[in-house]
């Protein structure tokens, strides 16, 4: 009887896991797309940003984050790690050609600028004091 009930509790436990997994992978993208809505929010009113250049702003990146996801989808399945990095580049510069259009030279400047440091500061995150990375569990 003892055997049947542990039986039972590991077949459900087997059973339930990938979806708890799932949940959390969905858990965690809502997070990253409402940090991701949250940085560029901050982004427009550093800018000042009209309120015409914010909805363009809002409809290049729209554009982008689909391109974005579908390439990742592509790229995820073939295993091309590499070939994501290369083509994530090559979008990035297409969305700041498209974001060039819907911003004043000042306003563009300032978001280069804007990007350039928070670029240095992805580069520094994983860096520990001997310049090896760490903080592994982070």
């Amino acid at each position: 009887m003892k055997s049947n009930a542990l039986k039972i509790l590991l077949s459900v436990m087997i059973i339930l896991a990938p979806m708890v997994g799932m949940a959390q992978n969905r858990s965690n993208m809502e997070g990253m797309q409402e940090r991701m809505k949250k940085q560029r929010d901050i982004l427009k009113k550093d800018l000042k940003l009209s309120k015409k250049q914010k909805a363009d702003f809002d409809k290049v990146y729209k554009a982008y984050d689909a391109k974005r996801e579908k390439l990742f989808t592509e790229l995820r399945t073939a295993g091309n790690r590499e070939g994501m990095r290369e083509k994530m580049t090559e979008m990035r510069g297409g969305l700041n050609k498209e974001l060039k259009k819907v911003m004043s030279d000042k306003q563009y400047k300032k978001f280069l600028a804007i990007e350039k440091k928070k670029s240095e500061l992805r580069g520094q995150r994983g860096q520990g004091r001997d310049g090896r990375g760490g903080g592994g569990g982070r």
